[in-house]
């Protein structure tokens, strides 16, 4: 069963407007009277749809919540307009459509002008929208009041006096039925009782950053509205372009109006474990519309791996788009992604089944790869759920399009095509689209693949971290440097890091390609052994020694705890530094900055130049780890220089079991060299003979295996 999502996002007031809105609802009472047109909209046969429903679900469709009536409703064919005592004139409009949970307005044509408020309210002048203005005109002039809630419902037009007259067409009026959050129909958790809330500890606790990428989103398709879900995605540029990855199967009908209406829910989760009982401020935080960049061209999966990316917004906000992902309204996070062929081993689905709150399915065991409802392709991954410390979850319809993550990195292997897991059958397998299979294997044309978006600089790399601020990346950090290398970082060591290296020209090192591994919540010895130039001895009496770690990748070095390390030099100093990973730290490739300078300098300081001393940047890659969600054994084996061009470490220390071999392979399949391994230490093997490409290391232990990619230069 496919499943699917969408996301809002919202707008805010100033307080002397929402003090001014709250009067003119509470006038709505006593303003509205009989004279006012009322519009009637039949209601569907809801029995029929319940029965549809069912089929839809079993063949796999989108998880439809609403039907569409036709309209042609503008304020100069339908409603009344009266003149207000200060010369402001006003426009009301009654639509009505019997046990409706909710209306959805979608205006084919929508430009207010000036302060021209559209206000819906129900008949007791209680909001049930947000009211629109000027501000909510896009480019395209349509617009999309979504899940209103209640079956009768005042349309409030409200101009002032010398304002240019508005322009309004509601073409379609959607009847919502199902799944809509109304507290009055049911409940907000409208999911199968199995599901577990995204932020349920400890099984939530690895997750707040890429849970913040999830959105649900709102489809409109033609005549209908359904759930499903997807998630932002980081590229290669690190550009913070706003690309959504999800599957084609939610929008395989849409057309590029429709998705100008599509709706992008962030931060739709409930706090805690506990399941609130109305939405509250929940749906507050969405983006409206997007583009279609590119997809499967598979019909949702009957010959590819049904993928869709699209870019969220209009052609015109691109910037005010990501202003807003960025903000605290939305703490967005870009997720990152892993396109290589290897299976993995552990991880979790993060989804908004039957278009609920944030929920989050874990499994342990080791993806499969397979076709999807015998297409006869090898375009997805198959794996099953497992049960963790707060439960068993599974997916359902409005789960389609979500991502699976992998343990190892937290990064996208997959989105969600649909399967036959329930909270009746919660080990029955589910099956994701393969991101390796989106790269580049539904055809040749652009459009048909994820590679040209999500790797625009074709850089070749084939994984991609994630972060909450991915612009900063391309400009980076501010720079650092000494005018005179006297005193200067000879060696640092940091777990698989161990570089020995001489005074930089410049005073400045660049060694972001060295790399290692931490582990957030786990605690780390760095090592900072500095040396002079001018004299014997190793550093001069009040040097001052530091190292910085940019936790939330954020460009600067500034926020609490991100001074990992400090000493003045002198009697008795220390030059290793203890530090504990901070659980909040996001789940990326980040910035570390070891610096050397003289006290005469002033304090010494992440950024700028220095009389005396040296600056050297390495890379440290945050991850997840935990006992509630099982990893691979050998999750920890870290492998550099990544690129290499002639000594290759492969550390082993880390591994948790044995390891009995290694084997290198190249993209053909040709076997290159195998390795018998003793015990588990670093080895250093010499990959100068090398062809330069791409190349597979195969690293077995007697029940375990992982593959990690390196490129030879």
């Amino acid at each position: 069963m496919k499943k699917l999502l969408l996301s809002f996002a919202i707008l805010f007031f100033l307080a002397n407007f929402l003090s001014a809105q709250n009067d003119f609802v509470h006038r709505q009472k006593f303003v509205l009277d009989n004279n006012v047109p009322v519009k009637l909209i039949a209601a569907p046969d809801l029995e029929a749809l319940h029965l549809e429903d069912i089929q839809r679900d079993k063949l796999g469709l989108l998880y439809r919540i609403g039907l569409a009536s036709t309209v042609n409703i503008t304020p100069l064919n339908s409603g009344i307009w009266t003149t207000l005592p200060n010369g402001d004139r006003k426009w009301q409009l009654v639509v009505k459509s019997s046990g409706a949970e909710a209306l959805s307005f979608l205006f084919e044509t929508f430009k207010l002008y000036g302060a021209s408020t559209l206000v819906i309210t129900d008949l007791n002048g209680k909001l049930v929208h947000n009211p629109l203005t000027s501000d909510d005109v896009e480019s395209h002039f349509r617009q999309h009041a979504a899940l209103c809630f209640g079956d009768e419902l005042l349309l409030t037009l409200i101009e002032p006096k010398y304002t240019q007259t508005s322009e309004l067409f509601l073409d379609r009026v959607m009847y919502n039925y199902r799944a809509t959050g109304n507290p009055n129909f049911l409940k907000i958790n409208e999911s199968d009782p199995c599901e577990i809330n995204v932020n349920c500890s400890p099984v939530g606790d690895l997750w707040q950053d890429e849970k913040k990428g999830v959105a649900r989103i709102l489809v409109v398709d033609g005549g209908g509205q359904g759930w499903c879900t997807g998630s932002l995605i980081n590229n290669t540029s690190q550009d913070c372009k706003p690309y959504f990855l999800t599957a084609l199967h939610c929008g395989v009908d849409a057309t590029a109006a429709n998705m100008t209406q599509w709706k992008f829910y962030f931060k739709y989760e409930a706090p805690s474990c506990t399941n609130p009982s109305t939405a509250g401020t929940l749906d507050d935080y969405f983006i409206t519309g997007c583009l279609r960049i590119a997809d499967s061209g598979d019909n949702g999966g009957d010959s590819g791996s049904d993928f869709l990316l699209v870019k969220l917004g209009s052609s015109t906000n691109e910037a005010t788009i990501i202003t807003n992902l960025k903000s605290a309204n939305f703490s967005a996070y870009w997720n990152g992604w892993n396109a290589n062929t290897t299976a993995t081993t552990g991880g979790v689905g993060i989804h908004h089944p039957a278009g609920d709150i944030k929920k989050i399915s874990t499994f342990s065991g080791t993806s499969v790869s397979a076709g999807w409802n015998g297409n006869g392709l090898l375009s997805h991954w198959r794996q099953s759920w497992t049960s963790n410390s707060n439960g068993h979850g599974v997916t359902e319809g409005g789960s389609s399009g979500s991502p699976l993550f992998n343990n190892s990195q937290g990064y996208i292997i997959g989105t969600l095509t649909g399967g036959s897991s329930s909270c009746n059958s919660p080990t029955s397998p589910d099956f994701y689209g393969k991101m390796s299979y989106h790269w580049t294997s539904n055809g040749t044309a652009n459009n048909l693949r994820l590679k040209p978006w999500l790797d625009p600089t074709n850089s070749g790399v084939l994984t991609l971290a994630g972060s909450a601020n991915p612009c900063s990346s391309s400009t980076g950090p501010c720079t650092a440097s000494s005018t005179t290398c006297d005193e200067y970082i000879n060696t640092v060591q940091l777990n698989t890091i161990n570089n020995t290296s001489a005074c930089s020209v410049g005073g400045y090192g660049n060694y972001l390609s060295i790399s290692t591994n931490l582990i957030k919540g786990n605690q780390y010895s760095i090592t900072v052994t500095p040396d002079l130039l001018s004299q014997t001895g190793s550093a001069f009496t009040d040097d001052e020694i530091a190292v910085w770690i940019d936790y939330n990748n954020d460009s600067d070095f500034s926020d609490a705890g991100e001074q990992v390390g400090y000493v003045l030099v002198g009697t008795g100093w220390s030059n290793v530094f203890t530090f504990t990973v901070p659980t909040s730290a996001v789940s990326s490739a980040v910035r570390m900055r070891v610096r050397i300078s003289y006290s005469t300098d002033g304090a010494i300081v992440p950024c700028g130049q220095s009389t005396y001393g040296e600056v050297e940047d390495y890379t440290v890659n945050i991850t997840t780890s935990g006992a509630s969600l099982l990893e691979n054994d050998l999750s920890a084996i870290t492998i550099y220089p990544n690129p290499s061009s002639d000594i290759l470490n492969i550390d082993l220390s880390s591994a948790n079991e044995e390891v009995k071999s290694i084997s290198i392979v190249d993209i053909t399949g040709k076997l290159i060299q195998t390795i018998d391994v003793l015990e588990n230490a670093n080895i250093s093997l010499n990959v100068s003979s090398f062809a330069s490409g791409l190349y597979h290391v195969k690293i077995s232990s007697a029940s375990n295996s992982i593959v990690r990619q390196i490129i030879k230069d």
